[in-house]
Order: C-alpha cells, then sequence, then structure tokens
C-alpha cells in the first residue's frame, strides 16, 4: 500500500494518480528520485527544522507538484473531514432510505384505497418491492457523492 506524497492518502500500487487531490504518481516518484540524488550528494551536517535543504526541498515540490505540498496538520485536518463526510453520508443514507419506503409503500396504499375501497390487498402487497427500490436509490445517490 502506497500514500500520496502530496496530501497523504492511501493509495493502491496500481494508481496512476491520486484519486483526491490529482497528482500524479510518477511525477512524485520523479521529484522523490531527484531528491534522494540530491540528498547523497552533499549530506548536511546538522538539520534543522527550516534549514536550507529542507526549503529547497519544499520549493522543489512545489515547483513539480500541481497542488501544494501540505504540511502533517492539513493531512490530519482532511482525514477528520474525510471521517466526518464518511459519517454524514451513512446517516444521510439511512434517513433516506426510510423516507423512500415510506413514500413508495404509502402510494401503494393509495393505489389499492383507490381501486378496493380498504388499505390492504393485493396491490398493498406489492408495495413489497419498495425495500428493493428504495436500497437501490440509495446505493446510486451514494455512489454519486
Amino acid at each position: 500500500m502506497n500514500y500520496c506524497g502530496n496530501c497523504g492518502i492511501k493509495l493502491s500500487t496500481q494508481n496512476k494518480f491520486c484519486g483526491s487531490c490529482g497528482v500524479k504518481l510518477k511525477e512524485l516518484e520523479n521529484i522523490a528520485a531527484e531528491l534522494k540524488r540530491t540528498k547523497s550528494e552533499e549530506r548536511p551536517e546538522k538539520l534543522s527544522v527550516d534549514s536550507e535543504k529542507e526549503v529547497q526541498e519544499r520549493e522543489l515540490i512545489k515547483k513539480h507538484a500541481k497542488t501544494p505540498v501540505l504540511e502533517k496538520e492539513s493531512i490530519q485536518s482532511i482525514e477528520t473531514q474525510s471521517t466526518v463526510k464518511k459519517a454524514a453520508i451513512n446517516v444521510g443514507s439511512i434517513i433516506a432510505y426510510f423516507l423512500l419506503v415510506n413514500i413508495q409503500l404509502g402510494l401503494f396504499v393509495y393505489v389499492n384505497f383507490s381501486f378496493t375501497g380498504s388499505p390492504g390487498g393485493p396491490i398493498t402487497a406489492l408495495g413489497i418491492v419498495s425495500f428493493w427500490t428504495s436500497y437501490k436509490l440509495v446505493k446510486t445517490l451514494r455512489s454519486k457523492l
């Protein structure tokens, strides 16, 4: 399992670009190879947080990447937003499912009542289909998000 060097999202080994930020992974590999080569050519005696070498590396990455380089705090906030978004989608899907089931069952009962004069009957029994159709509609909506 690989990680995007730009946004930190987990990627499979077959990916050619990051699905989250759109950066081409081949470009990042080339940048990493160039950084390794420059590191092997000159070894700094003392590493500090804002050493000239690190500033040059960041500038090199920014120059080659289409999106800005994200810091660790940004990556953590993106992961948190992603988790919150997933939870919101799950809760919304459950609510949408129950609403769709009730609307469809209500329609079946209404049609049955219109034809037979009673809320129960053969048309209402066909309302069982509403569970499946609601599932399919919610599944389609989730795939679009």
